[in-house]
C-alpha cells in the first residue's frame, strides 16, 4: 500500500512537472528565439554510442565536463559522489565500490565485480583497483543510471560510469596548477602539455601529484592517519592514418600509498575505553583518533603500530581506432588494464592487535571491442558490436587470530591442547581465470520526426575457473603473518579444493541474454518523453577469502550465483524559458533477482556470501536555470525505496539513502577593464540515513547529513592566470559515518556490553588554495 501511494504521488509529481514543461514550451512556440547570453550550453553525451545532446537521449545520465571536474575540486570517486544524488560510495576495509540507484556490490569480496562498472576511455573496469588514478585532465565523466545491456553491458546491472581522458589538441596548449590544503596540510601539483608534432600526429602529456593530508590521529604512533600520497601520469597520441582513419593511443600509470582510516568505537556510549589481554588499553570512542598495530602480545613484532597501510599500482592502456566507412563508422577499442595491491588490516580496529590480515592482490585484463555504427538521421539507425575479454586474478591473503580454549572447539580444529602462543594463521592462495565474449545490437526505427522506438540485446558467455588453497599454521606467528614469507611445505594443515568431487563446483560457465526496449516521443518542441524496459546481468563468482575458523569449507559455499536486474522506467527531458532552463526527471522500478550480498562473520573471521531477491522504486529530478546572464541556479534530487524480498526481508538495501540531493548557486562577474572575472559557486549536498549491510543493525547505520561547499575564484583569460579558494564541508561536519561493521572484538564475551564496532568517519572541513596558469 505504501509503495502504491508513493508511486501515485511520484507519477503526479512527474505529470505536474511535465505539464509545466509542455505549457511553458507551448507559450514559447511560434516566437522567434532571440540571441541571449542566458541560454544554456548544449551538453553532449555518448551514452548511446553516438555524440548526442543530453536532452535528445532517452537515458538518465549525469554528465560533467572536464571544466566542471576541475572547478568543483573533483579529484577521485570519493569527491564525485556528492555531486550525483542517488550515487553512493560503498566503503569496506578491502575495497570500495559504487552503488547507483541503491544497487551496488556489497562487502569486501575481491572476487565479485562491480554492479556499476567503470569504462575508462571505453575499456571495461569491473574492479575497484582498476580506477585508482585521480580524476585529472579529463574531457568528461558520465554516470549512466539503470541496467545497461548494450553500450555498457558487461555486468552493468546498476548502471555505468564512463570516464574520458582529454585528447591531444590541434594547437599548442599547456597548463600548470598547484594547491595547498590548509586544514590537513595537503597539496597537489599538476602539469599538462598538448599539441601537434606534425600535421597528422598530435600528443598530450599530463602528470599529477597529490598529498591528501591526514585528517585523523594515530595514538599508537603519535602521527597522522587517513591520508594518502598519489602520483599519476597519462600520455596520449592521436594519429590521422588517412582521411578516413584516426587512431588514439593512451597509457596511464598511477601509484598510491594510504594510511589507516578505520577505528574502534563502542556503540555503548558509557564505554570510552577497553583493555586487551596483553595489557593494551585503547580508546573506544567515535572521533578523530584511532590506534593501530599490536601494542603487546605475539603480533607486536609482525604487526607494529602504524602497520595498517595500503599500496596500489595501476596501469591502463587503450587503443581506439575510428574508421569512416562511407556514412558508417567502425570503432575498434583494444584495452589492457592491470593493478597490484598490498595492504595490512587490523581486524579488531585497535592497538589490542588480537587479529590481523594481509593481502597481496594482482589483476590483469585484456579486451577487444568492435562496433559498427550506422549513419544517423535516416528512418533506421543501428549499432552492431562484439566484445572479447580475458582476466587473470590472483590474491595471496593471510589471517592471524587467537584460538578458542574450549575443548570441543579445539577438538574441531584437530587439537588436544592450545598451541603456544594460542594463535592460528591461515594463508589463502587463490587464482581465478576468466574469459568472456559478448555480441550486441540495437535498431532504432524513426516512425516519424517525433516518435521512435529502439530495441536491442546483448548475449554474453562467460567462463571462470577458480583455484583456492588454504595453508594453516598453529602457534608461532613471527614469520607467518606476512604473505610474502610463508612456506607452504611447513604448514600444519593444507586444505585444497582441487579434488575431483569439487572440481565442477569451482568452474562456472554462464550465458545471458539482456534485452532493452525504449520508446521516445518528442511531445513538443524541447520536450522528450521516454519509456524503457531493460535487463542487465552480472556474472556469478567466488569467495576469494576462502576460509573460516573450521576448515575445509564446502566448495559450493565459495560460490555466488549471477545477479539480474530488470528495470521499468518513465522519464522526461525538457528545455524551458527560451533555452534558459532544463528540467529532467524519471520514475523507475527495478526488480533484482539474486542480488549479490556479503556480510562479515566476525566469530569465524570470514564472510557469508549469498544471493537474495530485492526491489527498488525511485524518483529522480534534476534541473538548471540561468537566472541572469551571470547567475545560475541548479540542483538534483533522488528518492529511493529499497527492500530485500528474502533473507533480510523488509530491510533496506545497503548504501541506499532514501533521500539525497543537492542545490547550487553559481555566478560570474567581470571586473571591468582589469580583464579579470570573479567566479563563485555555493552548493549544498544532502545524503539521507542509510545502512551498510543487509542486517540493518542499529550501531551500523549512518545518520543523514548535509555538506556545504563554497568556491571563489579569480581568472584572467587575457593573462591565463586563475586563483581560487575551494572549501569543502564548510561547516566542518566531522562525525559523518561512511561505513561501520562489527570487529573481531564484537563477538568476544568480555566486550559484549561495550558492543565495539569498526567505523570509518569522513573528512571534516578542507580549504584548498589553488593557482593555475594556462599558456
Amino acid at each position: 500500500m505504501l509503495r502504491s501511494t508513493l508511486l501515485r504521488r511520484s507519477l503526479v509529481l512527474g505529470a505536474s512537472s511535465l505539464a509545466f514543461s509542455l505549457n511553458a514550451t507551448a507559450q514559447e512556440a511560434g516566437s522567434e528565439p532571440a540571441e541571449d547570453d542566458r541560454r544554456l550550453q548544449t551538453v553532449t553525451v555518448t551514452a548511446q554510442g553516438r555524440e548526442e545532446s543530453l536532452q535528445d537521449v532517452g537515458v538518465a545520465v549525469t554528465a560533467l565536463s572536464g571544466q566542471d571536474i576541475t572547478t568543483r575540486g573533483i579529484i577521485d570517486i570519493e569527491s564525485l559522489v556528492p555531486e550525483t544524488p542517488g550515487v553512493t560510495l560503498a566503503e569496506s576495509p578491502f575495497q570500495r565500490t559504487v552503488a547507483i540507484r541503491g544497487l551496488g556490490s556489497t562487502g569486501g569480496n575481491l572476487g565479485i565485480e562491480q554492479s556499476a562498472p567503470f569504462f575508462i576511455d571505453g575499456v571495461f573496469g569491473g574492479r575497484s583497483g582498476q580506477f585508482l588514478a585521480p580524476f585529472f585532465d579529463l574531457e568528461a565523466v558520465e554516470i549512466i543510471r539503470g541496467p545497461q545491456a548494450i553500450f555498457f553491458g558487461k555486468n552493468a546491472t546498476a548502471g555505468a560510469v564512463s570516464i574520458k581522458s582529454a585528447r591531444p589538441t590541434d594547437d599548442f596548449l599547456a597548463s600548470l596548477s598547484a594547491g595547498y590544503e590548509i586544514e590537513n596540510e595537503g597539496s597537489f601539483g599538476e602539469a599538462v602539455i598538448s599539441g601537434p608534432f606534425t600535421d597528422t600526429l598530435r600528443g598530450r602529456l599530463a602528470v599529477r601529484y597529490t598529498d591528501r593530508g591526514d585528517y585523523l590521529r594515530d595514538t599508537s604512533t603519535g602521527g597522522g592517519a587517513g591520508g594518502y600520497e598519489e602520483t599519476a601520469i597519462r600520455g596520449g597520441l592521436e594519429w590521422d592514418l588517412s582521411s578516413d582513419i584516426e587512431a588514439y593511443l593512451k597509457y596511464e600509470h598511477a601509484e598510491r600509498e594510504a594510511s589507516r582510516r578505520f577505528q574502534l568505537a563502542c556503540a555503548n556510549p558509557e564505554v570510552t575505553e577497553i583493555a586487551g589481554p596483553f595489557g593494551a588499553v585503547v580508546e573506544c570512542v567515535l572521533d578523530d583518533r584511532l590506534s593501530s598495530g599490536a601494542a603487546f602480545g605475539p603480533l607486536s613484532q609482525t604487526y607494529p603500530p602504524g602497520g595498517d597501510q595500503s599500496e596500489n599500482e595501476t596501469e591502463n592502456v587503450a587503443l581506439q581506432v575510428d574508421w569512416a566507412l562511407g556514412a558508417h563508422s567502425l570503432e575498434l577499442i583494444s584495452g589492457y588494464s592491470s593493478y597490484g595491491m598490498q595492504f595490512t588490516d587490523g581486524l579488531d580496529r585497535s592497538a589490542i592487535g588480537l587479529a590481523a590480515s594481509t593481502t597481496d592482490e594482482t589483476f590483469e585484463q585484456w579486451s577487444q571491442e568492435v562496433r559498427l555504427i550506422s549513419p544517423s538521421g535516416g528512418q533506421f539507425e543501428y549499432v552492431l558490436g562484439a566484445l572479447y575479454l580475458e582476466q587473470t586474478h590472483e590474491a595471496l591473503q593471510s589471517i592471524t587470530q587467537p584460538i578458542p580454549s574450549d575443548p570441543m572447539l579445539l577438538a574441531a580444529l584437530g587439537l588436544t591442547t592450545p598451541p603456544n602462543p594460542p594463535f592460528l594463521t591461515d594463508v589463502i592462495d587463490a587464482t581465478q581465470e576468466a574469459e568472456a565474449y559478448s555480441l550486441f545490437a540495437e535498431l532504432t526505427w524513426n516512425f516519424t520526426d517525433s516518435f521512435r522506438v529502439s530495441a536491442g540485446a546483448r548475449y554474453t558467455s562467460e567462463e571462470k575457473d577458480f583455484d583456492p588453497n588454504v595453508f594453516r599454521y598453529f602457534g608461532p606467528v613471527a614469520t607467518q603473518t606476512t604473505v610474502h614469507n610463508f612456506a607452504s611445505a611447513t604448514a600444519d594443515q593444507v586444505f585444497t579444493f582441487e579434488n575431483p568431487g569439487d572440481a565442477e563446483a569451482l568452474r562456472r560457465d554462464e550465458e545471458s541474454l539482456d534485452p532493452v526496449v525504449t520508446a521516445e516521443w518528442e511531445a513538443a518542441d524541447d520536450v522528450l518523453l521516454y519509456a524503457t524496459y531493460a535487463k542487465g546481468t552480472k556474472a556469478g563468482g567466488y569467495e576469494f577469502f576462502a576460509r573460516g575458523l573450521f576448515l575445509p569449507l564446502p566448495a559450493n559455499f565459495l560460490s555466488i550465483e549471477e545477479e539480474e536486474a530488470t528495470n521499468y522506467e518513465l522519464g522526461f527531458k525538457s528545455t524551458l524559458a527560451e533555452g534558459r532552463a532544463r528540467l529532467n526527471g524519471a520514475v523507475f522500478l527495478t526488480e533484482i533477482d539474486g542480488f549479490q550480498n556479503q556480510v562479515v562473520n566476525t566469530q569465524i573471521i570470514g564472510f557469508e556470501t549469498f544471493n537474495a531477491d530485492a526491489e527498488i522504486f525511485g524518483v529522480e529530478m534534476d534541473g538548471v536555470f540561468n537566472i541572469t546572464d551571470t547567475y545560475q541556479l541548479g540542483g538534483s534530487f533522488s528518492y529511493l525505496d529499497t527492500e530485500y524480498k528474502e533473507l533480510f526481508t523488509g530491510n533496506p538495501l545497503p548504501f541506499a539513502p532514501e533521500f539525497s540531493g543537492n542545490l547550487y548557486l553559481a555566478g560570474h562577474r567581470s571586473l571591468g577593464s582589469t580583464g579579470w572575472q570573479l567566479n563563485t559557486r555555493l552548493q549544498a549536498n544532502h545524503t539521507g540515513e542509510m545502512s551498510f549491510d543487509g542486517t540493518n543493525a542499529e550501531p551500523d547505520r549512518a545518520d543523514a547529513y548535509t555538506l556545504i561547499d563554497l568556491r571563489i575564484g579569480l581568472e584572467s583569460e587575457r593573462s591565463g592566470w586563475e586563483i581560487a579558494v575551494n572549501a569543502k564541508n564548510l561547516t566542518d561536519e566531522d562525525d559523518i559515518l561512511l561505513y561501520s561493521a562489527p570487529t573481531f572484538l564484537s563477538n568476544q564475551p568480555q566486550y559484549a556490553a561495550a558492543n565495539p564496532r569498526g567505523p570509518l568517519v569522513g573528512e571534516g572541513r578542507t580549504i584548498m588554495l589553488q593557482v593555475r596558469k594556462d599558456f
